[in-house]
């Protein structure tokens, strides 16, 4: 499992849902879903729930625009025909996606204080 978050979310994906993508084990399928952060399905698709359905990804952060990239792109499919990497460099900033010190790193990030707790801006 890999996990994106906030800052980690490229400026232009950034926003307040998160993506999750499992995988259905007997038929090797993704199954991906767009949450508000601390609902009540996500909590269950990263609790017990995962234990039986394991998590791939998980992007938290992101925008309506970022998850529907995320359905469209592994939607009802076979884990060996979708690339997430692949996903992964449409939403993530490439530092962060490939663990390179030579990418460029994020100039700045800045949280912002909401009743809920921090918002990336």
């Amino acid at each position: 499992m890999r996990i994106f978050f906030w800052g980690q979310i490229k400026e232009e994906c950034r926003g307040d849902l998160t993506g999750i993508i499992y995988v259905n084990p007997p038929d090797q399928v993704y199954y991906p879903s767009i949450h508000q952060m601390n609902s009540d399905p996500l909590i269950d698709l990263t609790g017990i729930r995962a234990a039986s359905y394991p998590i791939s990804r998980l992007y938290i952060g992101i925008s309506k625009e970022a998850g529907n990239r995320l359905l469209a792109s592994t939607q009802d499919r076979k884990v060996d025909e979708v690339n997430l990497r692949d996903l992964d460099d449409l939403i993530a900033v490439q530092y962060f996606v490939r663990n390179d010190i030579n990418s460029a790193k994020p100039k700045r990030v800045i949280l912002e204080s909401t009743e809920e707790g921090y918002t990336v801006v």
